[in-house]
């Protein structure tokens, strides 16, 4: 059973409006205890929803059905629109401009289902889910660590504390080097993964021809700089010996 209430519905609790040392004052309320409601029950005979309970009353005025996109439970961008979003804003598209932009595609600004501020609040989601993925990474590595000792692994923030690089080497990867790390094979060709960030393995042969792996890393762009960094870590993770040869 599921129960549907208008977004007025009830009243904000009295403890939001008492917080100690707060910087700003609330925002007006916008519940009015309203109780418009309906229903829902899933009868298994007939394997459909059925509505049981129903009312329309409100205790408020409603608004006009144009405006009816800008209700909190309707601005969300549309699943075509986010990696289109995340595209321009990757080509350094300031986010004020890349909001213009859709408004532009979709007609004008009154046709979109969002604001501005909704935009920023996907931008914000979308760094929370990286940052949540990146600590699980890490938190991982950190319990690997524990039963190899010689596991090597590092990572580079950015400005927001997010990570932009991360290499790891297990104690085998670093043992085959030793042993066959004369010939470096530098790939970062490998497709991306959801966050699109390229996969950049070092790989070499041994003595029965066959590939083994000498480091992996992850990374959010392919710059010099980033390349530089990734290569300083391998040879740190490999006490300062360097190949032969790299291909």
């Amino acid at each position: 059973m599921q129960r549907f209430v208008c977004f007025r519905q009830g009243y904000r609790l009295e403890k939001w409006y008492t917080l100690p040392n707060r910087k700003r004052e609330p925002k007006t309320e916008t519940r009015t205890g309203c109780e418009a409601q309906f229903q829902v029950k899933f009868v298994g005979v007939t394997g459909r929803w059925h509505v049981t309970q129903f009312s329309n009353v409100h205790n408020h005025e409603l608004l006009e059905g144009r405006l009816s996109r800008l209700l909190p439970g309707h601005r969300s961008m549309s699943k075509a629109e986010i990696p289109l979003m995340n595209n321009m804003r990757k080509s350094r598209i300031s986010t004020s401009q890349v909001y213009a932009l859709l408004a532009s595609q979709s007609g004008y600004f009154d046709k979109l289902n969002y604001g501005p501020r909704d935009m920023y609040n996907q931008i914000a989601k979308a760094r929370c889910d990286i940052l949540e993925d990146v600590g699980r990474a890490l938190n991982y590595l950190e319990e690997m660590a524990v039963k190899d000792k010689p596991l090597y692994r590092r990572a580079s923030c950015d400005g927001w504390k997010v990570s932009k690089s991360l290499l790891v080497c297990d104690g085998l990867c670093r043992e085959d080097y030793e042993l066959f790390g004369d010939v470096v094979a530098f790939d970062a060709t490998y497709n991306k993964n959801k966050y699109k960030c390229p996969f950049v393995v070092f790989i070499g042969v041994n003595h029965h021809n066959q590939t083994v792996v000498f480091a992996a890393c992850i990374v959010t762009d392919e710059t010099d700089e980033t390349y530089i960094w990734v290569l300083q870590q391998f040879l740190e993770a490999m006490k300062g010996r360097a190949w032969c040869t790299k291909l």
